[in-house]
């Protein structure tokens, strides 16, 4: 589906998640989160089933990581090669808000940060393929396939299966239908959590209500995956739309720049505990009146309709 925020907003506010199947009996499907009492009975099935994993004689994933490091097919090189990719990407991230008024190398930077991002996905798909079949693996997948029978309804809000057991004794292909769905359509993508927490509408809802059960009608053990992140990200722009030097529009709206601004003001705060620490006093208050910034021409008509 197409991103509408109209109607994700609306699904947030009532917990249900529209989602198309391959199934003909069941073209569009309502899909919502655990209740907190559901979720501790999801964990309880993990349990039942990581044990009949191990009864299975399915390794551990700690049993299959030693296994992998002593055939050399995965171990602390390829781990370290993962550590210097993000930190790579952490680099090139913090760079785009210096480079913000200089567009040719802002886009080169850009273009460097999602190279190096890809690298490192690449490197996480190849050790998931790795870990696949581990005994973890196998009970989360239990969970998950359990939690979806209570998860899944008909758009008339009848449940598709009335119990687990209805469930598990269904044909291989509807059921497949059915997780597939929900796990290629339930969860929100990050760029649109974020782009839903700073959106206008949303932000009118948030604003308004003074916590969880005001903005969701559920306490907030209820809560599911969408509406948590969405609501982190949504403490995370106000605090930033509210600080002191807040970023620009075009700052807000551009994930890459505000992560680089969050990793400023991050690195900024631990420069001024550490200045207070030892000196007894934070920073010394000098006004600044004048502010140089390097730019290119495109950059300048940018910065010119920010300050005007």
């Amino acid at each position: 589906m197409s991103f509408n925020s109209g109607r994700i907003i609306n699904e947030l506010l009532s917990g249900r998640r529209l989602v198309k199947t391959a199934a003909d009996w069941a073209p569009i499907i309502f899909c919502q989160g655990l209740t907190g009492k559901e979720k501790i009975l999801a964990e309880l099935h993990y349990e039942d089933a990581l044990d009949e994993a191990l009864e299975m004689e399915i390794p551990l994933e700690k049993d299959l990581k030693r296994d992998l490091m002593l055939r050399d097919v995965w171990g602390t090189a390829q781990e370290m090669l993962i550590k210097e990719t993000r930190a790579e990407a952490k680099r090139h991230n913090k760079s785009l808000k210096d480079l913000k008024y200089k567009r040719a190398l802002y886009n080169a930077a850009l273009k460097k940060l999602k190279k190096t991002q890809e690298r490192r996905d690449s490197l996480l798909l190849y050790k998931n393929s790795l870990f696949s079949n581990t005994a973890e693996r196998y009970a989360q997948e239990q969970k998950i396939w359990w939690g979806i029978h209570k998860m899944a309804f008909y758009t008339n809000g009848k449940p598709i299966w009335a119990t687990y057991e209805d469930f598990a004794s269904a044909d291989i292909d509807d059921t497949t239908a059915i997780v597939n769905a929900y796990l290629g359509g339930f969860r929100l993508a990050s760029s649109e959590a974020r782009r839903i927490a700073r959106h206008p509408e949303w932000r009118i809802y948030f604003n308004t209500c003074k916590n969880s059960r005001d903005l969701f009608d559920r306490p907030l053990s209820d809560l599911d995956e969408n509406q948590s992140y969405v609501l982190y990200w949504s403490v995370v722009y106000d605090n930033a739309i509210n600080s002191y030097e807040p970023p620009s529009d075009d700052t807000l709206e551009d994930d890459d720049l505000f992560d680089a601004w969050l990793q400023d003001v991050s690195s900024e705060r631990k420069k001024e505990r550490a200045l207070s620490k030892h000196s007894g006093k934070g920073k010394d208050g000098a006004s600044k009146s004048e502010t140089f910034v390097m730019t290119d021409a495109e950059g300048a008509q940018m910065l010119y309709e920010e300050v005007s």
